[in-house]
């Protein structure tokens, strides 16, 4: 039978090896997530476009009404981080807007760091009808912090459409609006 300080002595490397694992875990967990929490925080640069937007592929959409919303889609995870960040409101049309396409539906959420324009923000079901609309989310130019930066709450969407707020497309689609896609 084995005493008691045979048993203690023959777990401490054992103890010592799971201390140093789970330091090590904590640690590059950590410093993922505060990777990911920095990069949530910070997005694009104020001012900074990183990418043109006019350079994604476009999806014609139409309202019930028959007006065309030329949207331009943001597929990638960078596109969709930059989505209209850096953009200026004469560089974005009445009838243009962001296209936040996604695989699968799951929870969205917006905020407006470095925008320059209000915007309306509709939240899609995968085929198209508007379940959710945020008007007028604040424009916040720049990534600095006071005043709060807009936020919309978790919405359960499968795509994403942004518009200029004081676009009169933006101002014909409700909850429960169709869109169709043209191409």
């Amino acid at each position: 039978m084995k005493s008691l300080s045979t048993i203690t002595h023959s777990k401490r490397p054992l103890t010592k090896k799971l201390v140093i694992y789970l330091f090590i875990l904590t640690l590059s967990s950590s410093f993922l997530s505060c990777q990911s929490d920095n990069e949530a925080q910070d997005g694009p640069q104020a001012g900074v476009v990183v990418k043109n937007f006019k350079t994604y592929p476009v999806k014609q959409l139409a309202t019930s009404s028959g007006h065309l919303i030329k949207a331009y889609i943001a597929k990638t995870n960078q596109e969709q981080t930059q989505g209209l960040s850096g953009v200026k409101e004469n560089q974005l049309s009445d009838n243009e807007g962001m296209f936040f396409w996604y695989e699968v539906a799951g929870p969205r959420r917006f905020w407006m760091p470095n925008t320059f324009t209000d915007l309306d923000i509709f939240f899609l079901d995968k085929n198209f009808k508007v379940i959710h609309v945020e008007r007028g989310v604040r424009a916040h130019p720049g990534m600095k912090v006071p005043p709060e930066i807009a936020r919309t709450p978790v919405i359960y969407a499968h795509h994403v459409l942004e518009l200029k707020a004081s676009s009169s497309l933006a101002k014909e689609i409700k909850k429960g609006s169709q869109l169709n896609t043209v191409n």
